[in-house]
């Protein structure tokens, strides 16, 4: 993200080519306007994968003092980094955030890894409470192998009396309102 830089601090800039352009955690700091609490998320673990985010200063971004456009969205995607989440990785999973707020849905911790209990697996979508996940399924899914692992991951889940909902990210696209209708079904039985 190529930005005006003369006017920020230091520590707002990074050199990239040669050029003067907004480190990572401004541009996290600026996505708030423009981006989901969810989609910030995802940014800002790819952003420390690679060593470029500074989260106390993110931290320090959204403090009281400032009260910019987006604060409020960017402090939402800092509670999901709090809870594990990695943020929503793909547009299916983005269009069902939307359509549990849009339908009034309880809130599920998304993509947190280890929170049904098992450290290895990390479910799109997790009720603990009610002790569901739903997993949405795009066409990486359609493999033998990825099939298996799928089965093996429900197998454990209902071991540990989680039921899971698999949908196919097709559904969300075509139909919103009877996919989630359906999801309500689900969490309510």
């Amino acid at each position: 993200m190529f930005h005006q830089t003369a006017a920020l601090p230091e520590r707002d800039v990074i050199a990239f080519q040669g050029k003067r352009m907004l480190s990572m955690t401004r541009t996290c700091h600026h996505m708030g306007t423009a981006a989901t609490r969810h989609q910030i998320t995802f940014v800002m673990r790819s952003a420390d994968r690679l060593g470029l985010l500074d989260i106390e200063y993110l931290r320090f971004l959204t403090g009281d003092f400032y009260r910019g456009p987006g604060n409020g969205v960017v402090r939402g995607a800092l509670g999901g980094w709090d809870a594990g989440s990695a943020g929503t990785r793909s547009g299916s999973e983005d269009l069902f955030v939307l359509g549990s707020e849009r339908y009034q849905l309880p809130e599920p911790a998304v993509n947190v890894r280890g929170v049904t209990g098992l450290p290895d697996v990390e479910p799109d979508f997790a009720y603990p409470g009610l002790r569901k996940v739903i997993e949405i399924d795009g066409g990486d899914h359609d493999t033998d192998a990825a099939k298996a692992r799928d089965a093996e991951i429900d197998a454990r889940h209902r071991g540990r009396r989680i039921d899971t909902l698999r949908l196919p990210s097709t559904s969300l696209w075509r139909d919103l309102r009877g996919t989630m209708d359906a999801v309500a079904r689900f969490l309510a039985s």
